[in-house]
């Protein structure tokens, strides 16, 4: 997040709405792979990635999708939690160590998001539902490509295992 705002991405406003709604997540990778040569594999796979938020005010969801707060929908807080579908991608070198029975893997990739859904909701009874939701939309809608756009993120690992089997 602060990465993207540095480098001219997105501003802090929306730094801070994409901040909100990490406050949970889940993330499932599945990944199938092939050794190409030697010690050399390549992987690629599925992610899926859901985020919960805690509360947002409606005056930040405003400020960052340029729509004015309807009048009857208040600046109290809103739930935002979105799905990422996404695309993950890995080569790497594997290599059996003398010693141990160990395992020293290094691996380069990254994950690509394909495709976002963003609910936001108020987390109180508007006084107009209407206005909320036409809101809430524009708030979506915004934090959909926020998320298609800017969410791919570089993996780079190291590991060291003891194989069981």
């Amino acid at each position: 997040n602060w990465t993207v705002v540095k480098l001219g991405g997105y501003d802090a406003d929306t730094a801070r709405l994409v901040k909100s709604s990490l406050q949970r997540s889940l993330i499932w990778r599945t990944h199938a792979g092939a050794r190409l040569w030697r010690g050399l594999y390549a992987e690629a796979g599925y992610g899926l990635v859901t985020l919960g938020g805690a509360g947002t005010g409606g005056d930040l969801l405003a400020a960052v999708t340029g729509r004015t707060l309807p009048v009857g929908v208040g600046e109290r807080t809103w739930t935002i939690d979105a799905t990422l579908q996404m695309l993950d991608v890995e080569v790497g070198w594997q290599q059996e160590l003398p010693w141990w029975g160990l395992r020293l893997r290094a691996s380069l990739g990254g994950a690509f998001t394909l495709a976002s859904h963003t609910r936001i909701s108020p987390s109180y009874q508007p006084l107009s539902q209407a206005a909320a939701d036409a809101f809430a939309r524009d708030g979506e809608a915004y934090l959909d490509d926020v998320f298609t756009t800017y969410v791919h993120t570089p993996v780079l690992g190291v590991s060291l295992s003891y194989p069981l089997f």
